[in-house]
């Protein structure tokens, strides 16, 4: 088959992957404005955002070119590959909105109260920003935005100041209950957590989830959600290109936000085409799957634990030399279809649909909110940010609600 053929068939899929997906985009947002609390349709604007978004941008500018991950590039030339990803993009949005139709949804005021909960998500908060500012001094309160991340001279511990951040959702959730005194000084603990990592994306989740929680637990009306969450996502961007601007000196245009820190299209394109061609990524099949089971095991203890996916993905698409044993020392973004497929192929796009399916409907029946609220961060962490950056925090925080669920007694609302 010619390569003008293939070219035009690529056309194809790309255009019928943007109909059919704005179409349940649509559908999305019309059962929303109309009260529907489906985590199905939340959970389907982010991934319309990260999975088709890009293919848009990238069909107006068909000459962009990724500078860093440069690798990226051949792949995405790569008529089957994007067309494969056209397909499988397709069918997970299809299996995402018909699955909502037979999911049970538990309504806001169904949900149950436990006040266990709430005081021990306080604790946390305040225990980790005290404990935070123990081991660097009072002088990261004043070392501005970021210090950790740019300069390295203060300890700061992501899953800990993770475990913080989930608390202070689960708050939101609760806080119908909880003063607003109590509110206001948590959110304040919250915005130096932003400022002691100096991470783009933990702000822009924080705020995306805090829009999610108050609209599923019905604290916000479905038809202000859908205007706040524009104006988030909105503002978001416009954060982005100022932080690009003047933290990091980088003036690269909205273009490359939405096609490198906002996509997930060329990542899994560059393991399709890499599959395609024999080209290995991991050093071993089963690294990512490994990983993820053993990553509490210390690699003092196990020097040769492989690395996370993402890592090895990323030297990938920054180095011509086949994979190293060696962190990178930084990495790009991946979801878990990324980790499922470099160990399982096509076979490991399959146990993720199931997955997410499973626990969108799991979150969807739960009557406590902070589980329900727990399955929610962890669907939108699953698809957006590769799960070996937040394993941690996402398990421990699981622990903790299951403790003082059970020990407290909950009570209708």
């Amino acid at each position: 088959m010619s390569e003008e053929i293939l070219k035009g068939i690529e056309l194809f899929f790309k255009l019928l992957n943007i109909l059919i997906c704005s179409i349940y985009l649509w559908n999305s947002i019309i059962y929303l404005k109309n009260g529907s609390k489906s985590i199905h349709y939340y959970f389907y604007l982010i991934y319309y955002f990260f999975f088709v978004i890009p293919i848009i941008i990238l069909i107006f500018v068909p000459t962009y070119q990724y500078k860093i991950f440069w690798r990226a590039n051949e792949a995405m030339a790569d008529p089957l590959s994007n067309i494969i990803y056209c397909m499988f993009s397709i069918f997970f949005s299809m299996i995402i909105i018909h699955s909502s139709y037979n999911s049970s949804v538990v309504v806001p005021e169904a949900l149950t109260y436990n006040r266990f909960v709430i005081n021990a998500c306080t604790f946390v908060i305040i225990f980790v920003f005290v404990l935070t500012i123990a081991i660097n001094g009072l002088e990261i309160l004043t070392a501005g935005y970021g210090a950790h991340y740019t300069s390295g001279l203060f300890t700061v511990s992501e899953p800990l100041i993770g475990c913080g951040i989930i608390c202070y959702l689960v708050l939101i959730g609760y806080s119908k209950y909880i003063s607003k005194i109590r509110i206001l000084l948590l959110t304040l603990i919250i915005l130096t957590f932003f400022s002691f990592v100096g991470k783009r994306y933990i702000i822009a989740e924080t705020l995306v989830l805090c829009v999610y929680i108050l609209s599923i637990t019905g604290q916000l009306n479905n038809r202000k959600f859908i205007h706040y969450i524009i104006l988030t996502v909105l503002g978001i961007l416009s954060l982005g290109i100022v932080y690009g601007i003047v933290i990091k000196k980088n003036f690269t245009g909205i273009i490359d936000y939405l096609s490198v820190d906002f996509s997930r299209q060329y990542t899994l394109v560059y393991q399709f085409y890499c599959k395609r061609i024999g080209r290995p990524i991991s050093n071993f099949q089963f690294d990512a799957i490994i990983y993820l089971f053993t990553c509490f095991v210390p690699r003092r203890i196990w020097p040769q634990k492989p690395y996370s996916f993402v890592n090895q993905l990323t030297f990938s698409l920054v180095s011509d030399s086949p994979p190293e044993f060696r962190n990178m020392g930084w990495a790009t973004t991946c979801s878990i279809f990324s980790d499922l497929f470099d160990s399982l192929s096509y076979l490991g796009l399959i146990i993720g649909i199931v997955l997410f399916i499973q626990l969108l409907n799991k979150a969807n029946s739960i009557y406590k909110p902070h589980f329900k609220i727990w399955l929610t961060y962890l669907c939108i962490k699953l698809i957006t940010v590769q799960l070996s950056s937040s394993i941690i925090q996402i398990v421990v925080s699981l622990i903790l609600f299951t403790f003082f669920d059970i020990l407290g007694k909950n009570r209708s609302r």
